[in-house]
C-alpha cells in the first residue's frame, strides 16, 4: 500500500512538472512571437495572395491604397467567437467605405470538407474568410501563433496595428487604427 502511494505521488509530481514546463515553454514562444510581431509594426506588411470562400482573390500588393483589416482565428477558438459580434459591427460601420477591406484567416477550415455556415451556425462572421490552405503561411508570416490576432495595414501597405489575444475593447482599438489609416 505504501509503495502504491509513493508511486502515485511520483506520477502526480511528474505530471504537474510536465504541465508547468509546457506552460513555461508556451509562454516563452508567445513572448518571442510578440517581439517578432512588434518588429513588423510600421514596416511593409508581409504579402499574401489567397482566395476567400466565394473565390474572390486577395493580393496584398493589389490592395495598396486601401486599409486592410486582418484577423487570425479558428472555429474551435472560444475567444475568437466571442469577439466576432464586435468585429462584425466594425464591418457594418465601414461597409460603405470601399477603401476598407476585411480579411480573416481561419486556421482549421477546409471548404472542400464543410461550408463555413455549418461551422459557425447562426454566428456569422462578416469578414472575407480565407481557408486554412492559405492561412497557415500567412499566420506564420505575421507570427500569429496565438489567436485571436487582429491587425490593420494602412493604405501604404504598412502594418500599423497587430494585437494578439482577446480583449473586450478590440473593436475600439481596431476602429481607431482604421480611422487613422484612412486619414493618412
Amino acid at each position: 500500500m505504501r509503495n502504491t502511494f509513493i508511486l502515485i505521488l511520483i506520477c502526480n509530481s511528474l505530471i504537474l512538472f510536465g504541465q508547468t514546463n509546457t506552460k513555461n515553454q508556451w509562454k516563452k514562444i508567445e513572448e518571442e512571437n510578440a517581439k517578432k510581431q512588434d518588429s513588423l509594426l510600421n514596416k511593409k506588411a508581409p504579402g499574401f495572395h489567397c482566395k476567400d470562400e466565394s473565390g474572390n482573390i486577395f493580393d496584398l500588393g493589389q490592395l495598396k491604397g486601401k486599409v486592410v483589416v486582418i484577423n487570425f482565428w479558428a472555429t474551435w477558438c472560444g475567444p475568437c467567437k466571442k469577439e466576432m459580434p464586435e468585429l462584425n459591427k466594425l464591418v457594418q460601420e465601414f461597409k460603405s467605405d470601399t477603401n476598407v477591406v476585411f480579411i480573416s484567416f481561419c486556421r482549421n477550415w477546409d471548404p472542400q470538407k464543410i461550408e463555413m455556415k455549418n461551422l459557425l451556425g447562426e454566428n456569422a462572421f462578416n469578414y472575407n474568410i480565407i481557408s486554412s490552405k492559405y492561412s497557415e503561411k500567412v499566420s506564420k508570416d505575421y507570427f500569429a501563433s496565438t489567436i485571436p490576432t487582429n491587425g490593420v495595414i494602412n493604405k501604404n501597405g504598412e502594418l500599423v496595428s497587430l494585437k494578439t489575444g482577446y480583449f473586450p475593447r478590440v473593436a475600439a482599438v481596431m476602429r481607431k487604427a482604421i480611422q487613422n489609416s484612412l486619414k493618412n
